[in-house]
């Protein structure tokens, strides 16, 4: 199943675009596009330097700890997650799941082709909110949904 580009509008900075649902976690929220610091209050914020969702690559979406990710630790591989778009619903299926330096990009690669979704919030253990050094993340690998494509060359 394919979208073509000219058929959707892309979210503009700040724009609720979605809702990301992970059942075995608890997680219900807004999917924003954006991650500033108003962004993050109304939901899951989408760094915007990554792929929108059914675009083709990394897609990397991130949240508090204290609000909408509290229970992303309880996410486990190949639990599902949903996300619904104003453009189709996407289901991707977790692979991957663990702790890593705020600074340590080998967990995901936004160079990537293949549709794929990074979740990730702070992480921290007996420790107050504030400037946390270690994040938890969630590899999610495409499994359905709609994929955009451009045809604005012909092909």
């Amino acid at each position: 199943d394919t979208l073509d580009i000219r058929d959707i509008t892309f979210p503009s900075y700040q724009q609720v675009y979605g809702e990301i649902s992970i059942p075995e976690a608890d997680i219900l929220c807004p999917l924003v596009y954006g991650d500033s610091t108003a962004a993050l209050k109304m939901g899951a914020g989408q760094y915007i330097g990554s792929r929108i969702i059914g675009y083709g690559g990394t897609t990397m979406i991130c949240a508090h700890v204290n609000r909408h990710f509290a229970n992303l630790h309880k996410v486990e591989s190949g639990n599902l997650i949903q996300i619904r778009t104003e453009y189709g619903v996407y289901t991707y299926e977790v692979y991957y799941t663990g702790v890593h330096s705020a600074t340590d990009k080998s967990v995901y690669d936004l160079a990537r082709e293949d549709e794929n979704v990074v979740l990730y919030t702070c992480y921290y253990q007996q420790t107050a909110l504030g400037n946390v050094k270690m994040r938890y993340f969630v590899c999610a690998k495409y499994l359905s949904g709609p994929m955009i494509v451009d045809r604005r060359d012909g092909s």
